[in-house]
């Protein structure tokens, strides 16, 4: 039941000749390269960006690789298939991986998204945004199942909600400290960059 109706859902999107409606760099840069923009993205904020904004930027980064690590549980106890080694659909791209069930790229995303959100930063909806073009995309390409997305989504929810409320203030000393090592290794910069103040 569960593959009949991933496999009727995946049809849907991944019928033949859809992805090729679309010009294939942008399918490719949906599918593959958004979640790099992201986080060079998160990089760039984290720089220029206040306390409260860092905090923001720390519960996503936190949330991904939680749902990361929740993700690899469940890729190891139930390995399912990707589409491309069950023969089935349209591969408009060759895509290698052990286990598709959830998606590693819609769960980094939907972390950093949700997590964001639920820490008041209005990045978030841009990043969820982004999310949601690039599990498309992958489905779309046969990169994936449409059922990895929603487990990704699902297991996204389960980080941002566990790092963002609750175990906010246990992990205050880890932000705090992370903050002060930034803080110190940025020190020898000061000088270089108050001339460019100039």
């Amino acid at each position: 039941m569960f593959d009949a109706i991933n496999q009727y859902l995946f049809a849907l999107i991944n019928a033949p000749g859809i992805a090729n409606t679309f010009p294939s760099f942008a399918l490719w840069v949906a599918a593959d390269w958004l979640i790099i923009g992201l986080a060079v993205l998160m990089l760039i904020g984290w720089i220029i960006a206040e306390k409260h904004q860092q905090r923001a930027l720390f519960n996503a980064g936190l949330s991904a690789i939680f749902g990361l690590l929740i993700s690899y549980a469940i890729q190891t106890i139930w390995p399912h298939p990707l589409p491309a080694a069950m023969g089935f659909g349209q591969q408009v791209f060759k895509h290698t991986g052990d286990a598709s069930f959830p998606s590693d790229h819609g769960t980094v995303m939907f972390s950093v998204a949700l997590a964001l959100l639920l820490s008041k930063s209005r990045f978030g909806y841009l990043a969820l945004l982004a999310a949601l073009i690039t599990a498309w995309a992958r489905i779309l390409l046969g990169h994936h199942w449409p059922f990895d997305m929603l487990a990704a989504l699902l297991v996204a929810f389960s980080a941002a909600l566990v790092v963002c409320t609750l175990l906010p203030r246990r992990l205050t000393w880890v932000f705090e400290s992370v903050l002060a090592v930034y803080n110190w290794l940025k020190k020898p910069f000061r000088p270089i960059a108050s001339k460019f103040r100039r």
